[in-house]
């Protein structure tokens, strides 16, 4: 169907599988690959895998996969990001469209270094490291030019222009097939509702928005920047959309006006918003206050960083009691110096770089009984000051092992519930809590199941099942008795591109558009059904490849009288025969066009055309399953 190979399905899914669970299982999009046994993960990454799932395919022909869900995360400083939780196989399909477009993409200027959420080359395919990476070349180029210059974008991923990103990639993979492209494009389309889809940490996504999409802001900043007389040197740096400009030059007051003009002039080039207020210049040794310290001294200068010489309970104690003396007003800049303060050091770490230390590394230092005591003064009286940090606030909870804490949190939970009182930092911290215990709380999850059924189906569906099986069980189920050509139907890629096409276009609401992809899909599908069915010329009986007469099923008097045939209700093979007529009035379909002519057709109308295909899809099973 498009050009991602075996070779690199393999490759990315492997590396991606070999992820430690307990990474994966901290965040619900990942959290399905920690319960998958290592014979699940070799068949998820094997040659059966991609031939029944990905290369013909089957993935983008089932309604279940074309599933879209919406969740919320919460950003360091406390807003909410929507989010889309995608099935699992679309999620490693994602990963490894990525890192097929690493292999033909290839950096284009040696003046910047550009890092995102992985690294193909290594085969680590999580962010920790790829931003070590990032923070180390980062305090590198600071040593060695005067002055930075800050970028920061409002709202990146809302506002990437899927058009400027695959102009862009048709110009740095010239050879890829339009085919492919035009899959790629409609694909990343359809799972970000019309936008770039926004998935929690797919590298594969981070890669394509890092190196695709902000190739073309480069290439006007650097072509800028080495034709500016005033500028002696300079490097550029970039962690997906958090980028510096590292450099060096006459006159830093030209400097610094030429530098954001020829930074707001790439912006509006790629049509990005820029936020002012958080763009600054800095002198280049001063950069160690915008990212981690401690990195940089551990990876290049050697020196053996422990948390345990810094930190201890007395930290954590003097937190909490700082954060109770706190107003009911405090606002999130004043929570969070009072974190800053409380985990300051010589070595000028963030704070939640220590914070997560204590959370997943020392979480026994919560168990002290004053860090404890402190902790549950503040959370009975002051809980609403974890409205910034919901994730946080529940492993810090669990962290104590206090079931008198914990059974009080559950119940407040409930009382809330019961009230509709449950508001949005609450519902994360109910997520959060099941995630941490593995599901296992059934009011928590009738709480989750009321609140939101469709994330509470994702994790029935692939939590707390073993979704490898079912994928495989769903593909073959329709037919207990192996049929010829029902296999083939399932390895048949136009058909499963032009379901999918069809469903794209009924989430844009576009019915005529819609109409088309499904009528050919229903043309196409029902060839197949009739072969298995074994109606006279609908396949080639005389040669042995049993070649299906596709242009059996494009004419509508042969169609209508096999339904009546097979016993199909008449007012069904009526909306069919009104099928074909509307193909070929439809401007999508036929240079006719009739339907621009027609003031009578109604929506209604080509609504009760799908569901009558669909239907007698569903009956020609229920025949074949009869037959056999």
């Amino acid at each position: 169907m498009w050009n991602i190979t075996f070779a690199e399905w393999h490759e990315f899914v492997e590396d991606f599988l070999n992820i430690k669970n307990n990474r994966l299982n901290k965040h619900l999009q990942t959290y399905p690959f920690s319960t998958l046994s290592q014979t699940d993960k070799e068949y998820i990454s094997g040659h059966a895998f991609f031939e029944n799932f990905i290369e013909n395919g089957a993935f983008l022909g089932s309604r279940e996969n074309l599933r879209i869900i919406d969740n919320v995360l919460q950003k360091n400083n406390g807003d909410f990001r929507n989010v889309t939780l995608v099935n699992p196989i679309q999620y490693l399909v994602f990963i490894v469209l990525g890192g097929h477009l690493s292999k033909i993409i290839k950096p284009s200027h040696r003046y910047i270094d550009s890092f995102y959420a992985g690294n193909f080359e290594t085969g680590q395919l999580y962010y920790a490291e790829s931003y070590k990476r990032f923070s180390i070349k980062a305090k590198e180029l600071g040593s060695v030019h005067d002055h930075y210059y800050k970028i920061d974008f409002t709202n990146f991923f809302p506002n990437l222009n899927l058009a400027l990103l695959f102009s862009n990639i048709q110009r740095m993979a010239p050879e890829e097939d339009p085919k492919s492209l035009m899959i790629y494009q409609n694909m990343l389309e359809f799972f970000g509702s019309g936008s770039f889809p926004i998935v929690d940490g797919n590298p594969g996504l981070s890669f394509i928005a890092t190196k695709c999409f902000l190739s073309q802001f480069d290439d006007v900043i650097v072509k800028a920047l080495m034709e500016n007389l005033n500028i002696l040197k300079f490097h550029i740096v970039r962690y997906v959309d958090d980028a510096y400009i590292f450099f060096s030059c006459n006159d830093l007051a030209v400097a610094k006006n030429e530098i954001q003009v020829i930074v707001q002039d790439a912006a509006k080039l790629c049509k990005l918003n820029l936020n002012h207020s958080k763009q600054k210049f800095g002198n280049g040794t001063n950069i160690s206050y915008e990212v981690a310290q401690n990195l940089y001294d551990y990876e290049v200068n050697g020196v053996d960083v422990k948390y345990e010489q810094y930190y201890n309970e007395q930290n954590l104690e003097t937190l909490f009691q700082d954060l109770f003396a706190l107003k009911r007003d405090a606002s999130f800049n004043e929570i969070e110096e009072t974190f800053i303060n409380s985990f300051k050091s010589d070595f000028n770490f963030t704070y939640t770089e220590v914070w997560n230390w204590y959370l997943y590394d020392h979480p026994a230092y919560f168990e002290n009984m004053r860090v404890k005591n402190s902790f549950f003064k503040l959370a009975a009286k002051k809980n609403y000051l974890f409205r910034f940090y919901a994730k946080q606030f529940v492993r810090m909870l669990i962290n104590t092992r206090s079931s008198h804490g914990i059974k009080k949190f559950l119940n407040d939970t409930f009382v809330r519930q019961r009230s509709r009182k449950l508001t949005g930092y609450q519902g994360l911290m109910v997520l959060e809590y099941l995630i941490s215990t593995n599901f296992h709380h059934e009011d928590l999850m009738g709480i989750l199941h009321d609140e939101n059924p469709c994330l509470y189906e994702y994790i029935d569906n692939y939590c707390l099942t073993n979704w490898v099986i079912e994928e495989e069980d769903a593909a073959f189920s329709q037919n207990e008795e192996s049929n010829e050509f029902i296999e083939r139907s399932k390895h048949d890629y136009v058909l499963n591109y032009q379901y999918f096409m069809s469903t794209f276009f009924e989430n844009k609401a576009m019915i005529l558009e819609r109409f088309a992809y499904y009528k050919n899909y229903f043309d196409r599908k029902i060839a197949f059904l009739f072969a298995a069915l074994d109606i006279d010329g609908s396949y080639k009986k005389s040669k042995e490849s049993h070649p299906i007469s596709f242009g059996f099923t494009y004419r509508e008097n042969i169609v209508s009288k096999e339904l009546t045939k097979l016993g199909v209700e008449s007012d069904l093979i009526e909306n069919i025969s009104k099928a074909y007529e509307l193909r070929n009035q439809n401007p999508v379909s036929h240079a006719s066009a009739e339907v621009f002519l027609d003031s009578d057709l109604k929506t209604t109308d080509l609504v009760e055309c799908l569901d009558a295909m669909n239907k007698v899809i569903e009956l020609l099973y229920e025949k074949l399953n009869d037959a056999t």
